[in-house]
């Protein structure tokens, strides 16, 4: 795997990877005694194997918008990686590694994988497939359609929508993160934060929360802070970092006016990740608060008038739940969907990413601050953005949530499973 990035080299040794896990997760199984095993199809293969191998059933929890969603967002990372998804399954099939684990999984556990898996039809999760069922983390209404490719590979599959599943109040959110865990701050601001914002409220003064999100603030080799797409073995565009500090500089010039005596002076509170030179070169006012980390749906929870944010599906999500607008500045994956989406139901605006070759990046990055900044103005100004947020809060509200998730999973564990599905509506 030398010279390949991270997600390439994942791509292809995946199912490997799944083979050294399996045992150990099995012997955990069996340790816990488990029931019922509840799983990340996203990132997570071996759950699903696992429990199938042991006879216990399984569920997924999707936290993107639906099996549509993924068709178009993996379509997305593997453009921004230099690559598509016929060189992915060509390499896959080359992979004499991948041939035999593949081999020897089916000998030894009684597994069906494929080295299509994933590929093609691209977006469809083998780790979803081998559930039980699949919970998602949206309602129905905001889903992403299939294909019909991948339509007809969920044949028979039970998609049960949920709706948002939020954070408990206090729960951290809106940070980034770092390989090396001790680059970490240990301060924690989101009392500090919180009090802000509970103070602005009370007075009357516009909130405006900033949030880009954890992986392009942070330092993954393909999509984080230094981190640039790829087109023909050339990298274009704007990188993580130049994309943020203009999105945060955009945020700064709009509501940066700052008079102690009036009560329309906005707060701006910012979560700006885990890079030591995440402010180096702006301007930050004085109506600004900077933190790592913030705790973000406990912010949206006590009103938000805009919200700068990437457009990741749980933030995209949270946001809806509270009615709050959005400016949507999206990096990858299914960031760009989610932007697109924001216009489409008329919910805020998106501020789309530069690819051009790389000479252009100032004039880009000048062009992206402005455009920034001026849809921040609109959807600040228009009511109707508000509105029509305030409109899917409503919808989403009607879902059925966290508690909807927990009886499913306990009549799973109990052999109740077909009733409930039915009184989900599944």
């Amino acid at each position: 795997m030398k010279g390949e990035s991270l997600s390439q080299a994942r791509l292809k040794l995946r199912e490997l990877a799944v083979e050294l896990m399996l045992p150990g997760t099995l012997r955990w199984l069996e340790k816990i005694k488990a029931q019922a095993v509840l799983c990340d199809p996203l990132i997570n293969l071996e759950a699903p194997l696992a429990a199938r191998v042991a006879g216990i059933p399984c569920v997924s929890l999707l936290t993107v918008a639906g099996p549509g969603g993924q068709e178009v967002a993996w379509g997305g990372v593997l453009q921004a990686l230099g690559t598509s998804a016929e060189k992915v399954l060509q390499e896959r099939r080359e992979f004499q590694g991948l041939q035999d684990c593949i081999e020897r999984l089916k000998k030894t556990y009684g597994l069906h994988l494929a080295v299509e898996d994933g590929v093609k039809p691209l977006g469809v999760f083998r780790s979803c497939l081998m559930s039980t069922l699949t919970l998602v983390t949206t309602a129905e209404f905001l889903a992403d359609p299939m294909s019909p490719e991948v339509s007809k590979a969920y044949t028979g599959h039970d998609f049960v929508y949920l709706g948002p599943m939020l954070d408990k109040p206090g729960a951290k959110r809106a940070g980034g993160h770092k390989l090396d865990a001790a680059m970490h701050s240990g301060a924690d601001t989101d009392a500090t934060a919180l009090n802000l914002a509970r103070d602005a409220r009370a007075e009357g003064r516009p909130l405006v929360l900033v949030s880009l999100g954890t992986i392009i603030t942070g330092d993954h080799a393909d999509y984080g802070w230094g981190a640039r797409f790829v087109v023909d073995g050339q990298q274009v565009g704007i990188s993580g970092r130049e994309l943020c500090q203009a999105a945060w500089q955009a945020a700064f010039d709009v509501f940066g006016q700052w008079d102690p005596s009036s009560t329309q002076s906005p707060l701006i509170l910012a979560a700006l990740g885990p890079q030591a030179d995440a402010l180096e070169g702006l301007k930050v006012p004085p109506n600004a608060f900077c933190s790592p980390t913030l705790p973000q749906v406990d912010l949206l929870r006590l009103g938000v008038d805009v919200f700068l944010t990437h457009g990741g599906q749980n933030s995209f999500t949270e946001a809806l739940s509270m009615g709050v607008p959005l400016v949507v500045c999206p990096g990858f994956a299914d960031q760009p969907v989610n932007a697109a989406k924001a216009e489409s139901l008329h919910i805020g605006l998106k501020v789309d990413r530069p690819m051009r070759p790389l000479e252009h990046a100032q004039a880009d990055r000048a062009a992206y601050r402005k455009t920034a900044a001026d849809a921040l103005t609109k959807v600040a100004q228009d009511p109707s953005f508000k509105e029509h947020a305030m409109n899917c809060a409503r919808a989403l509200s009607a879902c059925g949530g966290v508690s909807l998730a927990s009886r499913i999973l306990l009549d799973l564990a109990t052999s109740k499973l077909p009733l409930q599905l039915a009184q989900a509506g599944a």
